[in-house]
Protein backbone atom coordinates (compact mmCIF):
# COMPACT_ATOMS: atom_id res chain seq x y z
CA UNK A 1 0.00 0.00 0.00
CA UNK A 2 2.88 2.38 0.74
CA UNK A 3 4.20 2.00 -2.83
CA UNK A 4 0.80 3.03 -4.15
CA UNK A 5 0.66 5.96 -1.70
CA UNK A 6 4.06 7.29 -2.78
CA UNK A 7 3.09 7.10 -6.45
CA UNK A 8 0.06 9.29 -5.74
CA UNK A 9 -2.71 6.78 -5.08
CA UNK A 10 -4.28 8.00 -1.86
CA UNK A 11 -7.58 6.24 -2.50
CA UNK A 12 -8.44 3.45 -4.92
CA UNK A 13 -12.08 2.95 -5.78
CA UNK A 14 -13.00 -0.70 -6.27
CA UNK A 15 -16.24 -2.42 -7.26
CA UNK A 16 -17.32 -5.99 -6.72
CA UNK A 17 -16.12 -8.76 -4.45
CA UNK A 18 -13.02 -10.88 -4.76
CA UNK A 19 -13.81 -14.59 -4.79
CA UNK A 20 -11.84 -16.94 -2.54
CA UNK A 21 -9.01 -18.98 -4.12
CA UNK A 22 -11.17 -22.12 -3.83
CA UNK A 23 -14.06 -20.45 -5.71
CA UNK A 24 -11.97 -18.83 -8.46
CA UNK A 25 -8.26 -19.59 -8.12
CA UNK A 26 -7.21 -17.63 -11.20
CA UNK A 27 -7.40 -13.85 -11.52
CA UNK A 28 -7.17 -12.41 -15.03
CA UNK A 29 -6.60 -8.69 -15.55
CA UNK A 30 -5.67 -6.16 -18.17
CA UNK A 31 -2.16 -4.74 -17.70
CA UNK A 32 -2.01 -0.98 -18.15
CA UNK A 33 0.83 0.26 -15.96
CA UNK A 34 3.66 -0.72 -13.66
CA UNK A 35 1.27 0.25 -10.81
CA UNK A 36 -1.14 -2.62 -11.58
CA UNK A 37 0.91 -5.36 -9.90
CA UNK A 38 1.36 -3.22 -6.75
CA UNK A 39 -2.40 -2.79 -6.49
CA UNK A 40 -3.06 -6.48 -7.14
CA UNK A 41 -0.62 -7.51 -4.40
CA UNK A 42 -2.32 -5.05 -2.04
CA UNK A 43 -5.85 -6.20 -2.96
CA UNK A 44 -5.48 -9.97 -3.25
CA UNK A 45 -1.85 -10.97 -2.59
CA UNK A 46 -1.81 -13.30 -5.61
CA UNK A 47 1.10 -15.25 -7.06
CA UNK A 48 1.53 -13.83 -10.56
CA UNK A 49 2.78 -15.52 -13.68
CA UNK A 50 5.84 -13.42 -14.53
CA UNK A 51 8.70 -13.36 -17.00
CA UNK A 52 11.95 -14.75 -15.56
CA UNK A 53 13.78 -11.51 -16.42
CA UNK A 54 11.90 -9.85 -13.55
CA UNK A 55 14.05 -11.90 -11.16
CA UNK A 56 17.14 -10.00 -12.33
CA UNK A 57 15.77 -6.53 -11.54
CA UNK A 58 17.15 -4.95 -8.35
CA UNK A 59 14.52 -4.94 -5.60
CA UNK A 60 11.75 -6.30 -7.80
CA UNK A 61 13.47 -9.68 -8.09
CA UNK A 62 13.25 -10.16 -4.32
CA UNK A 63 9.55 -9.24 -4.34
CA UNK A 64 8.84 -11.68 -7.19
CA UNK A 65 10.50 -14.47 -5.19
CA UNK A 66 8.76 -13.50 -1.93
CA UNK A 67 5.25 -13.62 -3.41
CA UNK A 68 6.05 -17.03 -4.94
CA UNK A 69 5.47 -15.96 -8.51
CA UNK A 70 5.58 -18.59 -11.22
CA UNK A 71 8.28 -17.45 -13.62
CA UNK A 72 8.84 -18.46 -17.20
CA UNK A 73 11.48 -18.03 -19.87
CA UNK A 74 9.91 -16.32 -22.87
CA UNK A 75 12.20 -18.19 -25.28
CA UNK A 76 11.81 -21.73 -23.93
CA UNK A 77 9.04 -24.09 -25.00
CA UNK A 78 9.80 -26.38 -22.06
CA UNK A 79 9.41 -23.44 -19.67
CA UNK A 80 5.93 -22.76 -21.03
CA UNK A 81 5.01 -26.42 -20.43
CA UNK A 82 6.35 -26.28 -16.86
CA UNK A 83 4.33 -23.12 -16.14
CA UNK A 84 1.20 -24.73 -17.56
CA UNK A 85 1.66 -27.71 -15.23
CA UNK A 86 2.36 -25.45 -12.23
CA UNK A 87 -0.77 -23.44 -13.02
CA UNK A 88 -2.85 -26.62 -13.07
CA UNK A 89 -1.33 -27.76 -9.74
CA UNK A 90 -1.90 -24.44 -7.99
CA UNK A 91 -5.45 -24.06 -9.33
CA UNK A 92 -6.65 -27.38 -7.88
CA UNK A 93 -9.41 -27.02 -5.31
CA UNK A 94 -8.02 -27.22 -1.79
CA UNK A 95 -4.42 -26.76 -2.96
CA UNK A 96 -3.77 -24.15 -0.26
CA UNK A 97 -2.27 -21.66 -2.72
CA UNK A 98 -3.34 -18.04 -2.96
CA UNK A 99 -4.85 -16.68 -6.17
CA UNK A 100 -2.83 -16.90 -9.36
CA UNK A 101 -2.66 -13.62 -11.31
CA UNK A 102 -2.37 -13.69 -15.08
CA UNK A 103 -2.10 -10.77 -17.47
CA UNK A 104 -3.23 -12.69 -20.58
CA UNK A 105 -2.29 -9.93 -23.02
CA UNK A 106 1.31 -10.56 -21.88
CA UNK A 107 2.20 -6.89 -22.23
CA UNK A 108 1.18 -3.40 -21.10
CA UNK A 109 -1.40 -1.59 -23.23
CA UNK A 110 -3.11 1.78 -23.01
CA UNK A 111 -6.22 0.09 -21.62
CA UNK A 112 -8.49 1.40 -24.36
CA UNK A 113 -8.89 -1.89 -26.25
CA UNK A 114 -8.44 -5.58 -25.67
CA UNK A 115 -5.67 -7.12 -27.72
CA UNK A 116 -5.12 -10.78 -28.56
CA UNK A 117 -4.47 -12.66 -25.37
CA UNK A 118 -3.07 -16.00 -24.37
CA UNK A 119 -5.65 -18.63 -23.34
CA UNK A 120 -3.47 -20.30 -20.67
CA UNK A 121 -5.64 -19.06 -17.80
CA UNK A 122 -8.38 -21.40 -18.95
CA UNK A 123 -6.20 -24.55 -19.26
CA UNK A 124 -6.79 -25.81 -15.70
CA UNK A 125 -10.55 -25.88 -16.30
CA UNK A 126 -11.21 -23.97 -13.06
CA UNK A 127 -13.24 -20.77 -12.57
CA UNK A 128 -11.52 -17.54 -13.54
CA UNK A 129 -12.31 -14.13 -12.05
CA UNK A 130 -11.89 -11.16 -14.37
CA UNK A 131 -10.53 -7.90 -12.98
CA UNK A 132 -10.66 -4.72 -15.05
CA UNK A 133 -8.23 -1.92 -14.24
CA UNK A 134 -9.13 1.61 -15.29
CA UNK A 135 -7.30 4.76 -14.30
CA UNK A 136 -9.18 7.98 -13.75
CA UNK A 137 -7.75 11.44 -13.47
CA UNK A 138 -6.05 13.71 -15.90
CA UNK A 139 -2.95 11.57 -16.26
CA UNK A 140 -3.16 8.02 -17.56
CA UNK A 141 -0.15 6.00 -16.36
CA UNK A 142 -0.38 3.56 -19.27
CA UNK A 143 3.19 2.66 -20.09
CA UNK A 144 4.63 0.97 -23.12
CA UNK A 145 8.31 0.66 -23.94
CA UNK A 146 8.06 3.17 -26.81
CA UNK A 147 6.56 5.80 -24.46
CA UNK A 148 8.04 8.11 -21.84
CA UNK A 149 10.71 6.91 -19.43
CA UNK A 150 9.86 5.22 -16.16
CA UNK A 151 11.25 8.24 -14.25
CA UNK A 152 8.96 10.56 -16.22
CA UNK A 153 5.95 8.36 -15.46
CA UNK A 154 6.74 8.26 -11.72
CA UNK A 155 7.21 12.02 -11.64
CA UNK A 156 3.86 12.64 -13.38
CA UNK A 157 2.08 10.21 -11.05
CA UNK A 158 3.45 11.92 -7.94
CA UNK A 159 2.36 15.33 -9.31
CA UNK A 160 -1.21 14.23 -10.04
CA UNK A 161 -3.56 16.16 -7.75
CA UNK A 162 -5.90 14.14 -5.56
Amino acid sequence: RSILFFTGYLWIDTRGELASPDEAPILVSNHVSFCDPAFMVFAAFPAPIAAAEHLKLPGLGSVVKAIQAVTFDRFSASSRHEVKQELINRAKKGSGWSHILIYPEATCTNGENLITFKAGAFNPGRPVQMIGVKYSGRFNPAWVSAGPSLFHMLFRLMCEPC
